[in-house]
């Protein structure tokens, strides 16, 4: 909280992270509209800025690693498989995969009691 929340720290923090902060207001600070060198001389903070609005939200939770991981498999398994049998089944196979992975992940977050 303190790092990002506190608007004195904010364009020097910005400066060497490029870490745009969650106040808004901070985006009108000096630093976010510099030219940066190291990026062509492009004011990257304001840039950064002007896309905040259009950047999608990301979320996360416990699962997202097993999630991963899960889709990861599955695309191993198409892989041997496209390899061995070219295209013939693979989209029916394809799917029957990922179904499966995503079921192991539920299964583990149906066992969370928190839910």
């Amino acid at each position: 909280m303190h790092i990002y929340y506190d608007a004195a720290q904010l364009g020097q923090l910005f400066k060497h992270t490029n870490i745009v902060p969650p106040l808004r207001d901070a985006w009108r600070l000096p630093t976010f509209v510099e030219p940066r060198e190291f990026w062509s001389n492009q004011p990257i903070g304001q840039l950064f800025s002007e896309l905040a609005d259009r950047t999608p939200a990301q979320y996360t939770s416990p699962y997202i690693s097993m999630a991963r991981n899960k889709l990861g498999e599955a695309l191993v398994e198409c892989a041997v498989y496209y390899g061995a049998h070219g295209d013939r089944g693979f989209v029916g196979f394809a799917r029957a995969v990922l179904e499966a992975k995503a079921d192991d992940v539920r299964a583990v977050m149906g066992r969370n009691p928190f839910q």
